[in-house]
């Protein structure tokens, strides 16, 4: 199988609708988690002008399959891209949908151990009668330092 790469340049502006006046609609703000780096592209947002290259994933443990991190990477080199060609602020936004509640989903990661076998590790299972808890709000317990272990001793 051989794979072929055909370049797809973004040459020029898209034609966008006309922007609302004010900027980032303040509602959202809350929504970003407190840090500089938010409070830097909060303020980018606010920019007359301001683009958003958004992407998003569930929550997975030890941040779920490899796309994840490609997904937010991408999204990051994306914005650099367009501003850079557009002479615009663009923003990249990455978020978690921490208001899953699919525990048997997320509370599996596997990886290629040193020896090339497909590693594995998990959370015990939630309760039948637990209740439908968030990821976000899902406390990981001592079971978590196991799957720490076994991470740390499978990687090469």
């Amino acid at each position: 199988m051989s794979f072929r790469f055909v370049s797809t340049p973004l040459d020029a502006p898209l034609t966008l609708p006309s922007g609302r006046e004010g900027g980032l609609d303040p509602s959202l703000e809350p929504a970003f988690v407190p840090s500089a780096a938010s409070d830097a592209a909060l303020a980018r947002l606010r920019e007359p002008g301001a683009l958003a290259v958004t992407s998003g994933q569930q929550p997975g443990l030890f941040t779920g399959p490899l796309y994840t991190i490609h997904k937010a990477l991408s999204t990051a080199a994306l914005a650099r891209v367009l501003e850079r060609q557009w002479g615009r602020t663009v923003v990249p936004i990455f978020w978690i949908a921490g208001d899953d509640h699919d525990f048997a989903e997320a509370s599996v990661a596997s990886w290629l151990a040193d020896d090339g076998t497909l590693a594995s590790a998990s959370l015990p299972p939630r309760p039948p009668d637990a209740p439908l808890t968030p990821m976000y709000r899902q406390p990981l317990g001592e079971a978590v330092a196991g799957a720490l272990e076994a991470l740390g001793s499978g990687m090469p």
